[in-house]
C-alpha cells in the first residue's frame, strides 16, 4: 500500500499495533525499520510490498545499520 489517502485511513488499529501509537523520536523510527527487516512487522509505512527474498542475506547488516540510525529504504 502506498502513501495515499487510503494509506492514511486504512487499518489504523493494525498500524498502531505494529508501529506504535506515536513514533516521535529517531530511536523509535529506527526500531520500526529494524523490526520490519527482521519480520516482526509485516507492513512498512514506506513500502508497498514485502522484502525480497534476496534481502535475507543482508538482514544482519541492515539490522545493524538501522539500529545505529542509518535508516535504509529500498534495501
Amino acid at each position: 500500500m502506498s502513501y495515499s489517502k487510503k494509506f492514511l485511513t486504512a487499518n489504523i488499529p493494525d498500524k498502531v499495533k505494529a508501529w506504535g501509537a506515536s513514533v516521535t523520536s529517531l530511536t523509535q523510527v529506527s526500531e520500526v525499520f529494524s523490526n520490519y527487516i527482521n519480520g516482526k512487522i509485516k507492513r512498512f509505512p514506506f513500502s508497498e510490498g514485502q522484502l525480497a527474498p534476496e534481502t535475507n542475506d543482508l538482514t544482519a547488516i541492515l539490522t545493524l545499520m538501522n539500529q545505529n540510525k542509518m535508516l535504509t529504504l529500498n534495501s
